[in-house]
């Protein structure tokens, strides 16, 4: 059915990733944490899953960072589903700051 379809999208989504990242690949995951459409933990999930354990970092503010290894995860606090969209400076912002730290 369509439900085991999506899950194994997601898992050929992790496995690739997961083999970009061990090719030295840093992967951004930016999410609003407004998002009604995907839940946050979603991306939390999948960074986990693609780097080694780490902290996350946020104060619902604004952008916070987690994932030191391959993954890293950006959280918007007065984000949507589509942080690009609706807040573009902020995301190109934390987007730069990632970028620049590698």
């Amino acid at each position: 059915g369509e439900a085991g379809g999506a899950k194994q999208d997601q898992r050929d989504l992790v496995s690739r990733l997961s083999e970009h990242v061990s090719n030295g690949l840093r992967v951004l995951v930016v999410h609003g944490e407004r998002d009604m459409v995907v839940p946050l933990r979603v991306s939390q999930r999948l960074v986990a899953a693609i780097s080694p354990p780490a902290a996350t970092e946020t104060d619902g503010k604004g952008p916070g960072t987690s994932g030191s290894g391959g993954g890293s995860l950006i959280t918007m606090g007065e984000c949507g589903h589509i942080p690009h969209e609706e807040y573009p400076d902020q995301f190109t912002e934390a987007v730069g700051a990632w970028a620049a730290a590698y």
